[in-house]
């Protein structure tokens, strides 16, 4: 395979590409990343050894919501040793955190932190750095034995135990500590471009943010305060990174806590905990209207929101809407899902597992 290419027309179709995903990167409109991808797949019919396009077209997958193909794509490219190595290899590690699972989380850490030792790119170093400390903030939901995942019961028990609250303690020191790291090198270099900057700061406030929420998922303690300093950051992250669909989804996670808990605990009138679901509603429909349609977890989310809402009706709606999408695609695990679908089928509104107030 060739870096570059010696005919013209494939050329031109990936010059054309780039400036969709240009285009892309400054008014997030998807059509222009669907653009990008046929531009791509063009300059590949046409040289199929064209080792730019599949560089390219990796990053064009992983942002459509196909981070299987983006990471194969990846993986051909880093197979050819590029000059630009640690970068690939960077983007490999997004794509392996995309499709989720301790495993593949692990493994996209395993590839920040090889990106840190080889590079001395700044800008690569700090995005390595928060990718790690993201993948560790998602690692906090504790896997259940296999054993467990057929009887949703037997997965409750088991989150409900003491080595469920250990394993998230662990992953929310682990993802704190690099998040500390992260920022404390973001301060440090001054003479960052203006972009990176923006992405880092971003991305620190979305982690941040996972940490609290997750973490209130398992223990009582201050969990309001904490759902608020994550309504916080997330706030701050709308601000540096618009119609991000991560931030939104996280947005609406929060929203959805805090709904829920300010419900049972009575800490707030109706109306308030009534805007807590709709405004997590919204943004779950602006991510897959706009931003990431059918996306599978903003699916389920939505059919979470609807159940803790005591909305059975629509809950199941969505849920099975999320169901149709294959498991390695949708984000949220078959067993997840199915026992999200029982507590619809038993008309339960509250959350299954967590400590309570």
């Amino acid at each position: 395979m060739h870096l570059e290419t010696k005919d013209r027309r494939a050329f031109e179709y990936l010059r054309a590409a780039q400036l969709s995903l240009s285009n892309f990167q400054q008014f997030k409109k998807r059509d222009q990343l669907e653009n990008a991808d046929r531009k791509l797949g063009a300059a590949i019919t046409i040289d199929p050894n064209y080792l730019r396009a599949f560089y390219y077209r990796g990053l064009v997958n992983d942002m459509l919501g196909r981070p299987r193909l983006a990471a194969d794509d990846f993986k051909l490219v880093l197979n050819q040793q590029p000059p630009f190595v640690t970068e690939v290899k960077y983007n490999l590690g997004v794509a392996t955190f995309h499709q989720y699972g301790h495993p593949n989380l692990k493994r996209a850490i395993e590839y920040f932190e090889d990106v840190i030792k080889n590079t001395n790119d700044k800008a690569l170093q700090l995005r390595a750095r928060a990718g790690i400390a993201h993948a560790y903030a998602v690692m906090m939901i504790p896997k259940p034995p296999d054993e467990a995942l057929p009887d949703c019961e037997k997965v409750e028990e088991f989150l409900r135990s003491e080595g469920a609250q250990e394993h998230v303690s662990q992953y929310h020191d682990l993802s704190t500590a690099a998040s500390e790291l992260l920022k404390k090198q973001l301060d440090k270099e001054k003479d960052l471009p203006p972009a990176v900057r923006q992405e880092i700061n971003w991305r620190w406030r979305n982690t941040c943010a996972v940490q609290r929420m997750f973490y209130t998922d398992f223990f009582a303690d201050d969990r309001i305060k904490r759902l608020h300093e994550a309504e916080t950051k997330l706030k701050e992250a709308d601000e540096f990174s618009p119609d991000n669909w991560s931030i939104n989804c996280n947005i609406a996670s929060t929203c959805m806590r805090l709904g829920y808990w300010l419900k049972v605990s009575n800490l707030a009138e109706s109306n308030q905990v009534k805007e807590y679901f709709e405004k997590a509603l919204q943004r779950l429909d602006h991510v897959i209207g706009t931003l990431y349609p059918r996306y599978g977890f903003a699916l389920y989310e939505k059919g979470r929101v609807y159940r803790l809402n005591g909305d059975f009706e629509k809950a199941s709606v969505f849920l099975r809407e999320a169901s149709e999408i294959p498991e390695a695609d949708r984000a949220v695990s078959d067993a997840t899902l199915s026992c999200e679908q029982k507590r619809v089928a038993t008309a339960k509104s509250d959350y299954p597992y967590i400590a309570k107030p």
